[in-house]
């Protein structure tokens, strides 16, 4: 069997954002977009959402900000009306002044009568409506006749109140490479750590400080 021209493959349109910056977030939608598997079974048109340059840029509001999100809702909805995806795959804010931004765009996908999948590398939204009959009207609406993705099924919880919804369990995969010289470990082999996030709080990095205390002891007295 011939393989499909890209044209006559059905259609994904990825809204999301690359990087830089690198955070884990934009590093999984980088593997996605990139991906041959996907890319041989269907026809990704991408739209990066570029609002900030650094990690440090990315929770402060700007005017510019505001400009660059008008632009990407004219151009979302262009591509969609060009494309005609079958399929929107979006990386959804889910909480802070993004989330809104995020709702006026979802509010077009819906609009076109396009099928919409969110996909969410972070939890948050449990909290932000747990205690608001606003917010979770609101968030409702977002994420009404949407599919979604969640990393766990633990991280299914957090939506739990806001979405109708079963969700797909999709957890985080990277790339594998093959290794050259790869070497044995031995008990008493330097320990390599490869630490796979931000050094921030939030990412368990005291944790980690905290459990190679307890290797160190538990290995010397091997």
């Amino acid at each position: 069997m011939k393989n499909k021209k890209r044209e006559d493959l059905p259609g994904i349109l990825c809204v999301l954002q690359l990087p830089p910056p690198v955070h884990g977030a934009s590093l999984m939608n980088s593997y996605l977009v990139n991906s041959e598997l996907i890319g041989n079974k269907y026809r990704i048109d991408l739209i990066n959402l570029q609002f900030a340059s650094s990690m440090k840029d990315l929770k402060k509001f700007s005017v510019k900000k505001i400009f660059k999100a008008l632009f990407y809702a004219f151009e979302i909805a262009r591509k969609i009306s060009s494309k005609k995806p079958q399929i929107v795959y979006f990386a959804l804010s889910p909480f802070g002044y993004a989330f809104y931004r995020d709702a006026i765009y979802v509010s077009i996908f819906k609009l076109f009568r396009v099928k919409v999948l969110f996909h969410l590398h972070v939890k948050g939204i449990g909290q932000v409506t747990e205690h608001s009959a606003i917010k979770r009207l609101i968030y409702r609406s977002v994420f009404k006749n949407v599919h979604v993705i969640c990393l766990t099924n633990k991280l299914t919880k957090d939506i739990q109140n806001v979405s109708a919804s079963k969700p797909f369990i999709v957890p985080c995969g990277i790339p594998i490479h093959p290794k050259s010289n790869t070497k044995k470990i031995t008990g008493k082999s330097e320990l390599q750590i490869l630490y796979l996030s931000n050094y921030v709080q939030t990412k368990g990095v005291l944790r980690l400080i905290d459990a190679l205390a307890i290797v160190r002891k538990k290995r010397s007295k091997v």
